[in-house]
């Protein structure tokens, strides 16, 4: 049964176990709806999912509609095939209460607070190593070499707040 040319290219294609999603019906792909995802009707993000696949949260889409129900009333339930899950998981799409949609786009705002983010992180690692240093050639009474790792941590902050400055 798994063994025909077009089941095993689904199969590769999604990566999916074998007891997943696809029915083979004369060389073409029937999908069935196998999963329910809970997705927040003011975001659009998904909050859960629940399959009947290994009937891991129930055995039916009825089942699986009363669970959302009660565990997310205030939320949109969307039964979903193999592929659309994977789609949506893979994409990080969201509902709009009609149809699937592409996550938004980051604001300039955001792509600023992201930047300055990863300059922070990039430079705090650059400090905590200059700093350590510092205070092993302080330990070591090394007041040659402190004063050097001092100055190169003067310039290092100066170098952090011209770059911090651009952004």
């Amino acid at each position: 049964m798994f063994d025909t040319p077009i089941t095993v290219w689904i199969f590769h294609k999604y990566q999916l176990p074998f007891w997943e999603l696809f029915y083979i019906t004369k060389g073409k792909e029937m999908a069935e709806q196998v999963y329910l995802s809970v997705f927040d009707k003011t975001t659009g993000t998904r909050k859960t999912s629940y399959t009947i696949l290994s009937q891991i949260h129930g055995s039916t889409m009825d089942e699986l509609k009363q669970k959302a129900a009660a565990d997310y009333p205030d939320d949109y339930a969307v039964a979903q095939t193999a592929e659309e899950y994977h789609n949506v998981i893979s994409g990080d799409l969201r509902w709009n209460g009609d149809a699937f949609t592409a996550p938004p786009q980051p604001t300039a705002e955001e792509l600023q607070a992201q930047a300055l983010a990863s300059l922070d992180s990039e430079y705090q690692g650059k400090f905590d190593e200059l700093d350590e240093q510092i205070v092993k050639a302080a330990a070591l009474k090394n007041t040659g070499l402190q004063d050097e790792l001092i100055a190169e941590r003067e310039a290092l902050a100066k170098e952090y707040a011209q770059k911090r400055g651009e952004l």
